[in-house]
């Protein structure tokens, strides 16, 4: 059967951004970059100062652009053409006839006898300007040119300069005043972008000018870091580092390093302060400055602004006498400077109003982390996101990172609101430090394998790109998770009885829990009809409508987790309603369907034939639901579909979708999930779900029982039904900085269970007789005698023509002896 292709939408996203970014190509042709406003990241440049940074010995310098204006002919330097080269009347591009090089662009620039001339309009605002064309200008990048006012009469006046982006804007900017004589100029500037569309921008200020004889010399200095991808782990000790190629580089260095623990350790060690020893006046609430009795170390101001720098009233304290009142914004608390990273912060806060602010502004408090010497924003946050009582608001180390020294809490934006803050709390110690594994190795390929890591350590990997003596900045680090497509090992289970058995398996050292799965074996005797694998009603779900649903801007939720259903149900872009798991519409920004999907199932019993009962509601009149099959839900193909045609009207349908091929390719039904998805990308819900197969003699099944969730490397399954052989499968799960790693499913390991082992087999033309150490099978007849183990490895054989008797000796455990077409199940002591 033909491979079904999910569509999302995304080629048409493909197209939409394809249409915007030409049509932004096309503005910003007829577009100049206005002026910034002074600020402390902007410097005027006069002529000839200036800084460079020192250009390699090896990197030739090259002239990007050399533009004379030869080809303005028209009029002269003392009375320039009256008819402008460009504006609106040619989408403000200068035609290519003028220039040597096609692309310039402006405004009100007009010919001069070989110069060019950028007027004012008359009512003085400016307006002439001309910006070079596109090039690549990152690197060591001299700009040269001649400029003066054209009149005597403009007592003053300047150009503005500025090296653009041509996406973001002005990166590099210079004002440079002007006289009526003829100045050489010649700015320096480093800080084009890697972008293939930087250009010189010259702006006419305060006066009509004249500019000739412009030049633009680069060196290649730097080149454009390496993109880094995620690793490929190979093992618990070796992976593939990866980034994609560097435009210009000839090879790659990579640094590995790993994080151990530095000589002086200081152990984990928690501050908490109440505030309550400031001193303040109790009529005023503010604070007695002269001798406030700060707590030692801690940098507070509450008071530079503001009416009231304390809250003294029950409902507006956590504990102790007083809370510190934010009011105006710039009031702030900074904690001392630890001895060791602070690893998590937490604070009461308690907003004086719950309600939405006027005028779409929120009130705001923000959190900031000192990093590496300098302030980094952590968390900005409104009182929608606090509690009406007051509540604790907690970063913790996946937020803070691992250099975080000092916390400022500070009321960053005001509209009405003010706040109380309380009892701040924050943890700190000594963190590894990294200590360096591979240094500065020279590839030429975008990957290296890295071997012989001690899988207990935490290993990152960052590449620069090398193109003769030029090397980029590093990439950014990347964390070596050890987790991704790596399959853990299930080991023996231990403690079997009838009704409970412990499930080990070996430890993946960065797993920060795992998921246990756990079946229940069915393996009948006869050919039976349809054994139910799965069934879900979904009733845990206690909450929503499908009028309206909750909502969550998670991307996935996992059902399991979240305590709804006892098998590994997961959702894409999750909502629920009562008692049913359903999804929010397609997102089309993010190339996301909505998807409910079941746990990882085999269905390769009958040949791969089985049936999905279906009862499910439909919020979009006449949508259909696809029932996948998919190997995990993040595939865009799915092996197999089928549908389910749903009401013409939002409600409930009830039907049975059949997957009554015959496969020959096993992989379409074993380790397989099934999707339900809307065809229309709209919102669904699935009520009730089973899914039934036929099971013939000696085929074994699956059936999902129950998710556990543990960080141990063990765990105890316990209230099974007796008389049945169990399984299971882990998966190992991590999260770092937000983002979340999640392994394979290990391989299933069987439980069998001595109970369901049959008793020995004696009739008057058999006896399978199992003792201590050995089986012994008698016959009457010609018999073909095969023996396996649990794993399916043939342990012993025998045959004869006659009656005969074969004895196999073995070790303790559970065997299969297959006598002709007799298979049955004995244990050996």
């Amino acid at each position: 059967m033909k491979s079904i292709v999910l569509h999302t939408a995304l080629g048409s996203l493909f197209l939409s951004f394809c249409m915007v970014g030409n049509l932004s190509a096309q503005i910003s042709k007829g577009f100049h970059w206005n002026k910034p406003q002074p600020n402390p990241f902007v410097h005027a440049v006069q002529p000839k100062v200036h800084a460079l940074l020192a250009a390699s010995n090896k990197a030739p310098a090259e002239t990007e652009l050399e533009e004379d204006f030869s080809k303005w002919t028209a009029g002269s330097e003392a009375v320039p053409d009256g008819k402008p080269v460009c504006g609106s009347h040619t989408s403000f591009t200068i035609p290519a006839k003028y220039t040597k090089m096609k692309g310039w662009v402006g405004n009100e620039a007009y010919q001069a006898g070989g110069i060019c001339c950028l007027r004012m309009f008359e009512n003085g605002e400016r307006a002439g300007f001309v910006s070079t064309p596109e090039m690549e200008l990152f690197g060591d990048v001299v700009l040269t040119f001649r400029a003066r006012r054209l009149n005597a009469k403009d007592t003053e006046g300047t150009l503005w300069v500025a090296l653009c982006d041509n996406n973001t804007g002005p990166e590099d900017n210079f004002t440079l005043q002007l006289t009526t004589e003829w100045q050489n100029f010649e700015i320096k500037t480093s800080k084009g972008t890697f972008n293939a569309n930087n250009l010189f921008q010259f702006q006419a200020e305060k006066c009509d000018m004249l500019l000739d004889d412009i030049k633009i010399v680069r060196t290649k200095t730097k080149i454009l870091a390496p993109s880094v991808l995620n690793p490929v782990n190979l093992s618990s000790t070796s992976f593939v580092a990866r980034w994609k190629p560097t435009k210009d580089a000839k090879s790659y260095l990579l640094n590995v390093y790993y994080k151990g623990m530095p000589d002086e350790v200081i152990p984990e060690t928690t501050v908490v302060e109440n505030f309550d020893a400031i001193s303040f006046n109790e009529s005023t609430r503010k604070i007695n400055l002269t001798t406030p009795n700060y707590p030692q170390g801690w940098d507070i101001d509450v008071s530079s602004k503001g009416k009231k720098d304390v809250c003294t009233d029950a409902a507006d304290l956590h504990s102790g006498k007083l809370s510190l009142n934010f009011d105006e914004e710039g009031d702030y608390i900074m904690t001392p400077v630890s001895p060791a990273p602070i690893t998590k912060v937490s604070f009461w806060v308690k907003p004086s109003s719950m309600e939405t602010e006027p005028n779409f502004s929120y009130s705001m408090v923000g959190v900031s982390a000192l990093i590496g010497g300098n302030w980094t924003p952590i968390a900005y946050i409104p009182n929608s996101w606090m509690q009406k009582d007051g509540g604790f608001y907690t970063l913790d180390q996946n937020a803070l990172g691992d250099n975080a020294t000092q916390i400022k809490i500070e009321y960053i934006q005001k509209n009405l609101l003010s706040f109380a803050i309380d009892d701040v709390t924050y943890t700190y110690k000594t963190l590894p430090i990294p200590k360096p594994f591979i240094t500065d190795k020279e590839v030429t390929d975008t990957f290296c394998v890295v071997s012989d890591i001690h899988p207990e350590y935490e290993y990152f990997y960052s590449v620069k790109a090398k193109d003769g003596d030029v090397l980029s900045d590093p990439s950014n680090d990347v964390w070596v998770d050890g987790i991704v497509g790596i399959t853990p090992m299930p080991k023996e289970p231990t403690n079997v009885s009838a009704t409970s058995y412990t499930a080990n398996w070996e430890a993946l050292y960065h797993a920060d829990k795992y998921q246990l799965n756990t079946y229940q074996i069915v393996q009948p005797k006869e050919e039976t009809s349809d054994v139910v694998v799965l069934h879900e009603t979904f009733n845990r779900i206690n909450e929503g409508s499908v009028e309206q649903p909750s909502v969550t801007y998670d991307r996935t939720a996992s059902l399991a987790q979240r305590g709804e259903t006892d098998t590994d149900w997961m959702q894409q872009l999750p909502a629920w309603a009562k008692g049913m798991a359903g999804t929010q519409e397609t997102n089309y920004y993010l190339g996301l369907a909505g998807l409910v999907v079941s746990p990882r199932l085999s269905l390769d019993c009958n040949s791969g034939i089985f049936e999905v009962d279906l009862k499910a509601y439909n919020t979009h009149p006449g949508d259909t639901l696809f029932v996948l099959v998919m190997k995990e839900y993040s595939d865009r193909i799915a092996l197999d579909a089928r549908v389910l045609p749903m009401g013409t009207t939002p409600g409930y349908t009830t039907g049975t979708v059949s997957f009554d091929n015959l496969v020959t390719d096993w992989n379409q039904r074993r380790n397989i999930k099934l999707a339900f998805m809307s065809m229309y990308g709209k919102p669904f819900y699935l009520d009730e779900v089973t899914v039934r197969q036929t099971v013939k003699a000696g085929e074994k099944l699956y059936r999902p029982t129950k998710t556990f969730f543990t960080d141990k490397c063990s765990y105890e399954v316990r209230d099974l039904e007796p008389n049945h052989d169990y399984a299971y499968s882990v998966i190992a799960l991590a999260k770092k900085y937000s983002d979340s790693y999640v392994s394979n499913a290990s391989d299933l390991k069987d439980v069998y269970n001595a109970t369901t082992a049959v008793q020995p087999v004696e009739d008057s033309m058999l006896r399978i007789i199992p003792s201590e150490g050995r089986i012994d099978v008698y016959a009457a007849t010609a018999v073909d005698v095969h023996v396996y183990d649990m794993r399916g490895c043939l342990v012993g054989k025998a045959s004869s023509a006659s009656s005969s008797h074969h004895s196999f000796s073995l070790l303790p455990g559970l065997y299969v002896v297959k006598v002709n077409n007799v298979a049955e199940k004995v244990v050996v002591r």
